[in-house]
């Protein structure tokens, strides 16, 4: 599933995971509220810096931080809606380090 799928999906069910990772998400209307819930859940994002969906991203990105949530992130720059098989795989090594 997508980035803007997970994301919404894990708020509704926090207990069940570890971590989340969001690759080029398609994130509207975060709020700073939804992005609180995760405080206690190390968050992975990236995205292109030309993603028609980029200001969210990086919306979600600001909330994170503020609300003190471990957060790793890049912005790609020069690159649209694509998945780019490096960040997939350090998404993956990421995942293997999470524990619950």
């Amino acid at each position: 599933m997508g980035g803007g799928g997970t994301f919404r999906i894990a708020q509704k069910t926090m207990d069940r995971w570890s971590a989340i990772g969001i690759y080029s998400g398609a994130i509207r209307n975060v709020t700073e509220e939804e992005a609180r819930k995760f405080k206690e859940m190390p968050v992975w994002i990236v995205w292109g810096e030309k993603e028609w969906l980029a200001d969210g991203n990086r919306k979600l990105k600001d909330y994170l931080l503020e609300a003190g949530a471990e957060v790793k992130w890049a912005e790609v720059k020069g690159v649209g809606h694509s998945y780019l098989t490096e960040y997939q795989d350090d998404l993956m090594d990421w995942f293997l380090e999470q524990k619950k």
